[in-house]
């Protein structure tokens, strides 16, 4: 049997973001039969049509960036809404995995996020099956650390992707991983990036000092 799987990616960035690259690792490593689809939060309405087919998945991955120690707003109003669409509904028992990524160097920045998602699952009627929690954002991606990290989304896939429905699922599973570098370097590195990353668009580290001082004085 044909297994359905829907990543919704939360990252208001959609298409431009890490949370895409762990999306596209993971469907990547698919095996077998089964058809996935990614939908992008920001760009689609929270309408009962979206609700019926998460409500009916087999299996759903929730994926976005930690924005200040909590989901982006845009999830959460997601969440609040399909909440609303199965308050009179049976439990789907759909199973609900997670992929998030935050700029911290520390994963353990995620927990917070990952319990709210965790309760959302159990008041909405999904099957929480825990996921992948990374730290260090996009910098992991050019450390000694991905091949593990790209492991880890391999792992999930297969969990995604079990032949058999009436398999045992075992225990929950809550991955993580990130860089595990000196602090010092991490910043170091994350400075570069932005500063190579400005560049792109014309702008000086002078002008990102400048934007950055405009900002904290609001």
């Amino acid at each position: 049997m044909m297994r359905k799987v829907i990543f919704l990616n939360g990252s208001p960035k959609k298409r431009r973001a890490v949370t895409e690259k762990f999306i596209n690792i993971t469907k990547d490593s698919f095996s077998g039969r089964v058809e996935s689809e990614t939908v992008y939060i920001y760009e689609t309405e929270p309408e009962d049509e979206l609700f019926e087919k998460v409500y009916e998945a087999d299996a759903v991955v929730m994926a976005q960036p930690l924005y200040v120690d909590c989901l982006p707003a845009g999830v959460l109003e997601f969440m609040k809404a399909y909440g609303e669409f199965v308050k009179d509904r049976r439990p789907s028992g759909t199973e609900m995995y997670f992929i998030i990524n935050c700029g911290f160097l520390e994963n353990r920045q995620n927990d917070t996020a990952i319990r709210i998602l965790e309760i959302f699952a159990e008041k909405t009627g999904f099957d929480f099956r825990g996921g992948v929690s990374v730290g260090s954002g996009a910098i992991i991606l050019t450390t000694n650390k991905k091949l593990r990290l790209e492991g880890m989304l391999k792992e999930l896939a297969d969990e995604l992707g079990r032949s058999d429905a009436f398999e045992d699922k075992g225990e929950k599973r809550i991955r993580q991983i990130d860089a595990a570098m000196p602090r010092f370097l991490f910043k170091a590195k994350a400075d570069k990036a932005w500063i190579e990353a400005g560049a792109k668009k014309g702008l000086s580290k002078k002008d990102l000092k400048q934007k950055y001082f405009e900002q904290t004085a609001l």
